[in-house]
């Protein structure tokens, strides 16, 4: 069984991901000078980053369709560099972008077999 370069994009892409998110998550974004509401906002992103994350590992290792992962892996790229205020998405965009190209260039692999 060969493991594609994409899927090990992804993976480093949502472990990184998810630890710094939820670090940043845990820490509760430092000293607490926001308004209530601003501090809301921000506790909704990181929850929404963690989810997209998930999201992009799950398709990755369940989907064998290639346009399906490739589109999910772009767009969740996309997603993670706007929820997650680009300060501390950047490194997920980063891998998941390339991830998602790759698998949209990847050739599948069809034997045929020539019959004399």
């Amino acid at each position: 069984m060969e493991v594609q370069v994409y899927k090990i994009l992804t993976l480093i892409a949502c472990a990184i991901g998810l630890l710094v998110t939820t670090f940043f998550l845990l820490l509760g974004f430092g000293p607490s000078h926001l308004p209530e509401k601003e501090d809301n906002v921000l506790y909704g992103l990181t929850v929404s980053t963690i989810i997209v994350y998930v999201f992009a590992l799950t398709i990755t290792f369940i989907s064998d369709r290639k346009n399906t992962v490739g589109i999910t892996l772009i767009v969740s790229a996309l997603l993670v560099l706007i929820l997650s205020r680009a300060y501390d998405g950047v490194l997920g965009f980063a891998l998941l972008l390339p991830a998602g190209i790759l698998r949209l260039q990847k050739k599948e692999n069809k034997r045929t077999t020539v019959t004399e």
